[in-house]
């Protein structure tokens, strides 16, 4: 009988917490030209409550960027084509979102302007 009560005042206050954080669900949009590594981050993240947006280069994810307005953290690869991470970080920051945290995905972190980034992650096995 106690175990009981307390299983449904856990699940109450968990129902309540879910309903009064400003912490999950929040939205992220990650760009990464690299399929298998957005699809695992993206499965990740939406498993511990992220609303996740995913773009294939750094175009599409600008344009994900400005029609979504409310991204509470973009996750950009730094070498795709069309428009690299750098040029993501370096638009948003000119941007009137120039606010959103930043985090620079990598297996190149040479190539990252650390200035334009709040984090930097280096993926692992990159044989330059």
């Amino acid at each position: 009988m106690e175990t009981a009560n307390i299983a449904n005042n856990y699940e109450e206050t968990f129902e309540e917490y879910e309903q009064e954080s400003p912490y999950l669900m929040q939205r992220i949009l990650l760009i990464d030209d690299d399929e298998k590594v957005s699809s695992i981050l993206s499965k990740l993240l939406k498993k511990i409550g992220y609303d996740v947006e995913v773009a294939e280069d750094g175009e599409k994810g600008i344009k994900l960027f400005d029609e979504v307005s409310d991204f509470d953290l973009v996750i950009s690869d730094i070498r795709m084509p069309n428009m690299d991470g750098n040029e993501v970080a370096r638009y948003i920051r000119n941007s009137d979102k120039s606010a959103t945290p930043l985090i620079a995905i990598t297996g190149f972190p040479e190539e990252v302007q650390p200035e334009m980034f709040d984090y930097s992650l280096i993926k692992p096995g990159n044989k330059g």
